[in-house]
């Protein structure tokens, strides 16, 4: 990529988005989800509202490609960490059917399909 004009110290940005991906496939929003953050390790500010705006769920696409949502799910964080302490927790409780679907060979229903590599 080549400027198309000399950069100065307002022209460049780099950011660094507070999305989190999270640890077991969320296929929807329920009472088997919440995401909670604090302001300091010790302390709880409480559940954090889950909306489309900051929920993003598996994708269930048959074949992943680069454009395709994330095979688990993410959140994007409505506080910024910006090199602060805060802690966060995404908490998954897998439903009944999702384990019930579990086979030897198939651990998608937990983990999602296969993510997308260029490798």
């Amino acid at each position: 990529m080549t400027n198309t004009t000399t950069p100065t110290s307002t022209g460049i940005l780099v950011g660094f988005g507070d999305v989190y991906g999270f640890p077991w496939a969320v296929p929807y929003a329920g009472t088997n989800i919440q995401v909670t953050i604090g302001s300091s390790p010790a302390t709880s500010n409480g559940v954090n509202a889950l909306s489309s705006a900051t929920l993003s769920l598996a994708s269930t696409a048959a074949v992943q490609t680069s454009t395709t949502p994330d095979v688990r799910g993410t959140y994007a964080s409505s506080t910024a960490s910006n090199g602060t302490l805060i802690r966060m927790q995404l908490t998954v409780f897998p439903t009944a059917n999702l384990i019930a679907a579990i086979t030897s060979t198939n651990v998608a229903p937990l983990f999602g399909g296969v993510q997308f590599s260029s490798v």
